[in-house]
């Protein structure tokens, strides 16, 4: 009961910080967590592993964790941190958090030696002839492969005032 009560505290207070820090300004060296947008849902690091060896996959969650917490860095030395991220920039996204003693970034995956159809069926349970190609987000160990992501900002619709 007192663990439930502490998971329950940890989710309020993501939830209130996440509210405080809404749309302020993000800078290299913050933490963050990425919600889906459609969903609502906090992209979170799992302990399975993903298609790519030394890889975790990654799941979206009704409740951000401590595996949630992302560190944004800047992907070229060019930025430090403490200096505002603008849209167009290539960021790289760490875990805070270490598991089983790793520090896991954020990457797009690639087939190795499975065919597209085997990825489909399998991982991603779709059967349509209309998507080609699969790719998979995951989170890997290290510093040597890590994705460079575009960040684009973004203004929901209702904030506009155009429309």
């Amino acid at each position: 009961l007192h663990r439930l009560f502490l998971v329950a505290g940890e989710r309020e207070g993501s939830i209130a910080e996440r509210e405080r820090q809404q749309g302020q300004v993000i800078h290299y060296g913050d933490t963050i967590e990425l919600m889906h947008v459609t969903t609502g849902k906090i992209l979170t690091l799992s302990k399975q592993q993903a298609y790519e060896r030394a890889a975790k996959k990654v799941e979206l969650q009704e409740h951000g964790s401590e595996a949630a917490v992302l560190v944004v860095k800047p992907a070229f030395k060019a930025y430090a941190t403490g200096e505002p991220i603008g849209t167009g920039d290539l960021v790289l996204f760490q875990t805070l958090k270490k598991t089983g003693g790793m520090t896991y970034s954020m990457h797009m995956g690639v087939k190795h030696g499975q065919d597209e159809q085997t990825v489909l069926k399998r991982g991603l349970q779709v059967t349509n002839p209309a998507v080609t190609g699969a790719h998979e987000v995951n989170m890997t160990t290290g510093d040597g492969r890590p994705t460079s992501w575009r960040v684009v900002l973004f203004e929901h619709y209702t904030n506009n005032p155009l429309n």
